[in-house]
């Protein structure tokens, strides 16, 4: 039986020839910037590649001044959430391991997660993107596992980026 190649089969996509998963991501950003890439069902949110890509690097930038590098890795205890792919990536693209800590999790059980990923101070950071209203829980904030610090990511971000206003940290 004879078998034959179709067309399709003999598209070659550029970003499945990079070498790393952020280098594919960064082809893809740049080829379709105007495509959706992430979007929940009934397209409540939706984020092109070229706004995902944008925030990737924003976050990569706040995440660096707050430590992490390559080498390092970072818990995210997020709920199921497109935004879980942005801190994921970002982590990503600055050498991080990222790992998932379930909300479903006891606090001692994610202290043994943490302390088995060799998270050290300034660099075992938890970000969270929903919670209470108000105090050390609330969406936005970060908390250091290792030595208990805490702060809001936007701020963090924006004196990555250099930015003096909050409409240019949340472009």
């Amino acid at each position: 039986m004879a078998t034959s190649t179709t067309d399709r089969e003999r598209v070659t996509y550029k970003a499945l020839q990079e070498p790393t998963m952020c280098a594919a991501f960064q082809v893809t950003a740049a080829e379709h910037p105007d495509r959706v890439a992430l979007r929940t069902k009934g397209d409540e949110f939706s984020l092109t590649w070229g706004e995902y890509a944008k925030r990737v690097e924003r976050i990569a930038a706040g995440l660096a001044a707050l430590g992490l590098g390559r080498g390092d890795t970072i818990g995210l205890m997020l709920n199921n959430r497109p935004e879980f792919h942005l801190v994921d990536t970002a982590a990503m693209h600055l050498g991080a391991t990222p790992y998932s800590v379930y909300n479903t999790y006891t606090p001692d059980q994610i202290a043994y997660l943490v302390g088995d990923a060799q998270n050290t101070p300034g660099r075992s950071l938890y970000v969270r993107l929903t919670g209470s209203d108000a105090g050390r829980g609330r969406a936005g904030k970060w908390t250091d596992a290792q030595n208990g610090d805490h702060g809001d990511l936007l701020d963090i971000i924006a004196s990555a980026i250099g930015s003096r206003r909050m409409a240019e940290t949340l472009d």
